[in-house]
């Protein structure tokens, strides 16, 4: 009988099955793996090697890091989504990641499908005004500027700060101090992805005036932290910022005001100051 074979066949694969509990498991494994690989091609990529055999292996120890770090994130994927449904947090955790390595091999177009679903799901889950809503806008910003589509990142890096800032005040009128953490960090970057857009888009003095802004928080944030961690992670994206708003004056031929930036710049980084030449306007470098 048929019927009665494939009943058997049936109950087979249900003993050959891995129960739920024991398949979330393991995507949370394979998920803790992704992120150790990923933090390890981070690190590798940010490291600072003057030798040129040195900056090659870094290079190809990020690039091997991160396909690992793949691997396990779409396994991780694969599990989740069987295990949750497609549109748990879990599963948006696990694409924001895929999404973020593919933005960081330079595979912009393949990103966006990922980073786009993890938005769909956070905003799904979360609604619209979320620190994680707001992440995912922030790294759509990021694609859009990689495409060439200025207009697009302006959009979603100032959708992102809007939320962080309803946030942050949310926040400061709650009494007893609850609701979301907003990151620093992020409303920062947000605002320099504001400022990367216009930069791109030629509107120069709105610009500069998203960047002076960054810089006055940034400060204000250095003055607060009492940790040298703190001060470390602020001065080099301090210096980051100071060294863009001193190209931008330079190609505006402020070049006194160049100096200053360019001069800051290089002691938050502990470089020659006698090395800044603001003679030659160029390009300022993107945030």
């Amino acid at each position: 009988n048929n019927s009665n074979s494939n009943d058997d066949e049936d109950e087979e694969n249900k003993k050959k099955t891995p129960p739920v509990e024991m398949q979330a498991m393991v995507a949370t494994v394979l998920y803790n793996i992704g992120m150790i690989h990923s933090s390890s091609a981070s690190s590798s990529s940010s490291s600072n090697n003057n030798n040129g055999n040195g900056q090659q292996q870094q290079q190809q120890a990020a690039i091997m890091s991160r396909q690992r770090a793949l691997h396990s994130f779409r396994m991780c994927l694969q599990l989740r989504r069987r295990c949750f449904g497609k549109d748990h947090l879990a599963v948006a955790s696990v694409l924001h990641n895929i999404g973020i390595l593919m933005l960081e091999e330079g595979k912009v177009s393949q990103c966006l499908e990922q980073l786009e679903e993890s938005l769909r799901i956070r905003k799904l889950v979360h609604g619209p005004i979320h620190p994680n809503v707001a992440t995912s806008l922030r790294h759509l910003g990021r694609v859009h500027q990689e495409r060439g589509e200025y207009y697009l990142a302006l959009s979603h890096h100032q959708e992102a700060a809007a939320i962080l800032h309803q946030l942050r005040q949310e926040s400061s009128s709650n009494a007893a101090g609850a609701g979301a953490v907003v990151s620093e960090s992020d409303v920062v970057e947000a605002q320099i992805g504001i400022g990367q857009a216009l930069q791109s888009m030629q509107r120069i003095e709105e610009a500069l005036q998203v960047y002076t802004g960054v810089v006055t928080v940034l400060r204000t944030s250095k003055g607060n932290h009492n940790n040298k961690r703190g001060n470390n992670s602020n001065n080099g994206r301090l210096a980051r910022v100071l060294r863009i708003l001193g190209h931008l004056h330079m190609d505006l031929g402020n070049t006194e005001e160049a100096r200053a930036y360019l001069v800051q710049s290089n002691r938050l980084l502990g470089k020659s100051t006698s090395s800044v030449n603001v003679s030659q306007p160029q390009t300022a470098a993107a945030a």
